[in-house]
């Protein structure tokens, strides 16, 4: 091979399709090619996803010609909940031992972000104050905390413009 690499018998173009920050529940299709590199023809005996989240077309059972190419449609569905998420599709081939892998990642971003992510109110914790960030840089309002105006620390809603970033006490004493 070149460079010192062994040559795969298949190529998958690409090998990972990243998509960024994404929202949650969105849905993010990619087209992959799984490419032939060898002197004979190569059967797929199965894509598998590696979770349920990840839908593909049905390429099990097509043959790809020497030095050919098939298409592998795939669409990763974003969960609901922030967070990086991966999902592999397993293509299995007569005749070779081994998998090959096409990748769908993205990284589940909230349209506000909050700074610190939760509170561990078990630990005595009862007050504090929590950072929100639109993920975008655009301004927006808080309209409740808890079902009540929101305490704003350095904010006067009745005043001041919307902003992209807010810091607002909390509190559970009294639950």
């Amino acid at each position: 091979g070149v460079g010192g690499q062994a040559s795969s018998p298949i190529i998958i173009e690409p090998p990972v399709r990243d998509f960024g920050r994404i929202e949650p529940g969105s849905k993010h299709p990619a087209t992959f090619l799984i490419r032939n590199a060898t002197r004979n023809p190569l059967r797929i005996k199965a894509a598998m996803p590696s979770c349920k989240c990840t839908a593909t077309n049905n390429i099990a059972g097509k043959v790809i010609p020497p030095g050919g190419f098939v298409e592998l449609q795939a669409t990763l569905d974003a969960p609901n909940t922030p967070g990086v998420k991966n999902a592999t599709i397993q293509l299995v081939f007569d005749g070779l031992n081994k998998p090959f892998a096409a990748t769908l990642k993205g990284e589940v971003v909230m349209p506000v972000l909050a700074t610190p992510p939760y509170v561990d109110a078990l630990k005595g914790v009862t007050s504090g104050s929590i950072t929100l960030t639109s993920a975008d840089g655009s301004p927006f309002s808080v309209l409740s905390s808890d079902g009540k105006p929101p305490q704003f620390i350095g904010f006067n809603p009745a005043t001041d413009a919307p902003r992209n970033q807010y810091v607002v006490k909390w509190s559970i004493a009294g639950m």
